[in-house]
């Protein structure tokens, strides 16, 4: 079942971290993120392992991508992906 399909789960696009032609959407907490595979997993060893991660089972989709559900909050995968993202 997709995420985007739950009726009583309101999703928040991370401001700044949503990028219209990224392939990938993570969602921490009730966040969620749009960012570049590639990019994230150039910059990290732990993204790149887990994007090689072949699945077996139907992957669950946000707007068109591949949605991933992080553990970690919302506050702490924004703080990672502005010092990836964002170089100001």
């Amino acid at each position: 079942m997709s995420q985007e399909n739950t009726p009583d789960v309101t999703l928040t696009k991370a401001e700044g971290l949503w990028f219209e032609d990224a392939d990938t959407v993570f969602q921490a907490d009730f966040k969620v993120f749009r960012v570049s595979r590639c990019i994230l997993s150039a910059r990290s060893r732990v993204f790149r392992d887990i994007l090689a991660i072949p699945s077996t089972e139907p992957r669950e989709v946000y707007e068109d991508c591949t949605l991933i559900c992080l553990p970690d909050s919302a506050e702490d995968v924004t703080l990672f992906f502005k010092a990836i993202f964002d170089s100001s």
